[in-house]
């Protein structure tokens, strides 16, 4: 395969831009595991689309960001793709697995609270939102210091899904701890 990367390179030296040379150059670059010229073509490949929102758009992200998180180890870059695909699909449940995976391998509670606002969102079944939102409070209660918003969230929680014990202890644990509730 690096003989055939060497022609691919000789050709686009000729034919600059030849979509099907780029191709056969990003599919040689994957079979020899070259991820940092593989990500730079596809980054370029980004740049000529007409709208980088578009579905085309979509799996090259996806690409990009699993070279990124895996092959080149830059978790925020592998991040920061993940959150553009779910702007052009909030329902992607893969980049948004990957992508709240991401974000609490490099304590980003920002991008956490953004993700799983996203999930929430996206979820019909109560108890499953009631959970996306508990955690949410989580994040924002004891990485953020930020009670008072948590505890708005954790009684949407309770709201949805009234049974839960754990956001019931949490909520008394909270209340006792601002001694609004003995």
């Amino acid at each position: 395969y690096r003989e055939a990367s060497i022609a691919f390179h000789h050709a686009l030296s000729e034919r600059p831009g030849d979509p099907a040379i780029e191709a056969a150059l990003r599919d040689t670059y994957r079979k020899l595991s070259e991820a940092t010229p593989l990500a730079q073509m596809l980054k370029a490949q980004l740049a000529t689309l007409t709208n980088p929102q578009s579905d085309e758009a979509l799996p090259i992200r996806l690409e990009l960001a699993e070279l990124y998180r895996s092959a080149l180890a830059r978790p925020q870059d592998a991040l920061a793709q993940l959150q553009r695909v779910l702007e052009m699909d909030p329902s992607h449940q893969t980049a948004l697995n990957d992508a709240l995976a991401l974000g609490e391998q490099l304590h980003d509670h920002e991008a956490l609270l953004a993700l799983l606002e996203i999930a929430e969102r996206h979820t019909r079944d109560p108890k499953e939102k009631a959970h996306w939102l508990a955690r949410r409070a989580k994040i924002l209660a004891q990485e953020l210091g930020r009670e008072e918003a948590a505890l708005a969230v954790y009684r949407d929680a309770l709201t949805l899904d009234p049974h839960n014990r754990a956001t019931r202890q949490v909520l008394h644990a909270i209340f006792e701890k601002q001694q609004r509730w003995n």
